[in-house]
């Protein structure tokens, strides 16, 4: 059986930070027998992709950096939250962008807490 997956495509920059996250370590990816589909975007056209998303409707992975992350958030109308620290990995942010444009965020943390 062929499995679909939940979140299509994921988004990240061609960076190779980003890239190897998201095809070694995506949790949606390949070792869950769910086939992957990246697409990577330039982040310095970063208002240009945020625009694409809220277009295409339903759900979307972007994988971005310190500094690309938070200002995704905000574009899409949530709270991008404090600066994230060059050593910091474990920051979620979950986006929800209601059918009549109304937005929510949290952010989530998961792994070992970082002094």
């Amino acid at each position: 059986m062929k499995l679909k997956p939940l979140i299509a495509p994921i988004f990240a920059t061609s960076l190779l930070a980003c890239s190897a996250t998201v095809e070694r370590k995506a949790p949606v990816g390949p070792d869950r027998g769910i086939p992957l589909e990246v697409e990577h975007y330039n982040p310095r056209e970063l208002a240009t992709q945020i625009e694409k998303l809220r277009s295409t409707g339903g759900r979307h992975l972007v994988v971005g950096h310190s500094n690309t992350t938070p200002a995704a958030v905000r574009l899409l109308g949530g709270d991008g939250g404090s600066p994230i620290r060059n050593m910091e990995y474990d920051r979620l942010y979950a986006v929800t962008v209601s059918p009549q444009g109304e937005t929510t965020s949290v952010v989530l943390r998961y792994g070992e807490v970082l002094d």
